[in-house]
């Protein structure tokens, strides 16, 4: 059907095989230079519809039936971290939406693994460390997408009795909860997580794999009433009220307080997560709340204790990327979106540097920046120079000058030493947004400049663009907020894929940032949802159409979502509808149903005046039986006698088959035992069916949509 042109799809109509693909759609947009708050900045516009191109073999058209919101549509409609109309970008439009699930309604000819006609979940992962809907304008908030083969997951079986908008909101938030819990936090049976966003979103998303993991888990919101809800059902352990919390308690660690100080002021928060977990400290933390929280969940965390965080949302407006913490006493700030949106991990280690290294797998002949040239530098040196790493070291040429002949006595270069004299570094950064959300000069002028000229002495060592792989920092300075500017990003692709910051201690910390998850994650948390590990229920879902999704936007932003998530009906007629019925309608009008337990192997829609007949057979690739033939043969003789099936006038035919097959010729297994007799009317059966079929008196297309095998008739 993709040759045929419509204007525009209504939506609540389920797509079907026999409506003509449009030349437009309604899409959620965000307009260039008009950033604010989702319920003002996000409106519903008649946009061009995608269409699939000669050069897209590999790709499917989709037909969305439901769509999902999420936090990064807030970042975008905000402008925030960063404008998604950037420098050089001619775009004036953002259709924004990394979540849906639809209907393939167009494929390229290479297309393998998905069928039109077939529902997939579409993945936001581009495989470029970006976001779909989020760094690129072509998101999933609207009526049709276009997206790799790769990129839509066939909804398997065992979920297609479920409703699409269930689907359609979790893989994002599921899969990024998958990274940062299994990935990152490395949850084990027996720990205790506390996991921050009240059961909603991500969190709870977070808290049924730590469950799944073994794991206690404690929410922390300010919903008692659905922290409550997810107790009685298994989801978590416990639920911490934020608003039992002294407001004092919050906030970025002021540079003038001392960690004493700190911690007599915040003691309450302690105390109140200590008793919600049996009087202990917690050993994971799942975090992207932001600046105001940190410094408190860093200080409640075990030793050996983990923390990952893959936002900073802040509250309202403005996002909290200024984050703060003490570690031995010493106050540690940065910009968590060098951290998280790059997957840089921090960690402090009471172990040898030869140790850390073998923690993080340091393959050999890495890039490495170490800070200072005294004993504990000289450590880290001879221990990276084992692994063959090439290294640059700040230190100073005016106090350090016996520790620079140290290093060099290794066989450190003078050129690889960056004179720490030459820059102004302050221990302190300031936030990098003012209180009314918008980008800080400060924190260009005071931070990024001094960063920047840091990183272009590192570059002269290593090469332009070239960023270490690994930091040794310091315990006795304040110079975290420039490692984690300087370290490199995230490579998928990479044998060591992140990044590391490592600096030895008293005790054992580790601050992880994450991002997104991998396509086999995406596809691990399809297969945990089938087996029901996972779960996403209709009374989960706040449901509204295409063009409510910006009001659930803003109650995501205003901390007002009373539900876990909220979903958009697009395509999808109504609420609560199986994808199957969505998959079997695609088809058109259901006329004869197929049922194995009945021995009826042949399925029949009328689109139209057409009919789509189908071979019911797939666990045997559709491979002619008895059964199958039989059922064939009182079809096409219905077919031939009635101009039509069932009094319904059918003026063409299409032959297709189910599951992965078209037909795998005749199936031999029906001439095991057989006579001779026997085998020659079964071949002499199937010669006949296929000449009624060639003489039909209407026009007969076979569709070759999957393994088509002959041979076993001779």
């Amino acid at each position: 059907m993709a040759g045929k042109i419509a204007s525009k799809w209504p939506m609540s109509s389920a797509p079907c095989v026999s409506a003509a693909l449009p030349e437009r759609m309604d899409a959620l947009t965000i307009r260039r230079d008009d950033y604010g708050p989702p319920s003002r900045a996000i409106r519903l516009e008649d946009v061009l519809a995608p269409r699939l191109q000669a050069e897209d073999a590999n790709r499917v058209l989709v037909a969305v039936l439901a769509t999902g919101p999420n936090f990064n549509t807030n970042f975008a409609s905000l402008g925030l971290p960063v404008p998604v109309f950037g420098r050089g970008d001619a775009a004036t439009v953002h259709v924004p939406g990394s979540d849906a699930l639809g209907i393939v309604v167009d494929a390229g000819a290479g297309v393998k693994s998905v069928k039109v006609g077939q529902a997939v979940i579409l993945d936001s992962w581009t495989g470029r460390n970006i976001i779909r809907g989020y760094e690129t304008h072509d998101g999933f908030n609207a009526q049709f997408a276009v997206v790799d083969e790769e990129r839509a997951l066939a909804v398997p079986d065992e979920l297609t009795s479920q409703s699409p908008e269930r689907m359609a909101a979790m893989l994002l938030t599921y899969g990024t909860a998958y990274r940062a819990v299994v990935e990152r936090l490395a949850v084990a049976p027996g720990e205790s997580m506390l996991l921050m966003g009240g059961g909603k979103g991500t969190s709870f998303a977070g808290a049924q794999i730590a469950k799944a993991l073994g794991a206690r888990v404690i929410l922390m919101g300010s919903n008692a009433a659905l922290g409550r809800a997810l107790i009685e059902r298994g989801i978590a352990d416990a639920f911490i009220d934020r608003r039992r919390i002294p407001e004092s308690a919050f906030g970025v660690i002021p540079a003038d307080l001392s960690a004493d100080q700190w911690r007599e002021k915040t003691a309450s928060f302690r105390e109140i997560v200590l008793a919600a977990n049996h009087g202990q400290p917690v050993d994971r933390i799942f975090e992207h709340t932001g600046g105001r929280n940190f410094p408190l969940l860093v200080s409640v965390l075990a030793e050996n204790g983990r923390l990952a965080f893959f936002g900073a949302t802040g509250q309202g407006m403005k996002g909290e990327y200024k984050e703060s913490f003490f570690y031995g006493g010493r106050r540690f700030v940065m910009d968590a979106r060098w951290v998280w949106m790059r997957q840089k991990q921090v960690i402090f280690r009471n172990r040898t540097p030869r140790e850390i290294f073998t923690e993080i797998r340091l393959p050999a002949g890495r890039n490495g920046l170490i800070w200072g040239a005294d004993g504990a530098a000289l450590d880290f040196a001879r221990a990276a120079l084992e692994r063959q790493a090439r290294l640059a070291v700040v230190a100073s040429r005016s106090r350090e000058t016996a520790g620079i002949r140290d290093m060099q006595a290794l066989g450190i270069a003078d050129s690889q030493i960056i004179d720490r004299d030459r820059f102004v570094l302050p221990e302190d950064m300031p936030d990098p947004l003012t209180e009314d959300g918008r980008p800080n000069p400060a924190y260009g002028q005071d931070y990024m400049a001094a960063a920047r000229a840091l990183g272009k002495a590192v570059w002269e060592v290593f090469g332009p663009k070239v960023s270490p792989d690994f930091i040794a920092e310091r315990t006795d300075q304040s110079t975290l907020h420039f490692s984690t500017f300087l370290l490199r990003d995230f490579t998928d692709q990479d044998d060591m894929p992140c990044g590391f910051v490592v600096a030895r201690g008293p005790s054992n910390l580790s601050i992880l940032g994450s991002h997104m998850y991998r396509s086999s994650q995406a596809r691990d948390v399809v297969r945990l949802l089938s087996r029901k590990a996972l779960v996403m229920e209709q009374e989960d879902l706040e449901v509204t159409g295409l063009g409510g999704l910006p009001g659930i936007q803003q109650k995501m932003l205003d901390a007002r979502m009373g539900k876990p998530k909220g979903v958009a009906l697009v395509q999808a007629d109504r609420a609560g509808r199986s994808i199957a019925s969505f998959e079997n309608g695609y088809l058109g009008e259901h006329l004869i149903r197929s049922d194995a337990g009945k021995k009826r192997h042949v399925g029949f829609h009328l689109a139209g005046e057409v009919g789509i007949l189908t071979l019911c057979r797939p666990e045997a690739l559709n491979a002619l039986n008895n059964d199958l033939i039989r059922g064939l043969g009182e079809t096409v003789a219905e077919l031939k006698t009635r101009r039509g099936i069932q009094g319904r006038r059918v003026r063409g035919l299409i032959l297709r088959g189910a599951g992965r097959a078209f037909v795998a010729g005749a199936d031999v297994t029906e001439f095991a035992g057989s006579s001779a007799r026997r085998i020659e009317e079964i071949a002499l059966s199937v010669i006949r069916l296929f000449a009624e079929i060639e003489n039909l008196k209407i026009p007969v297309i076979a569709v070759l949509d999957g393994f088509t095998l002959g041979g076993g008739n001779e």
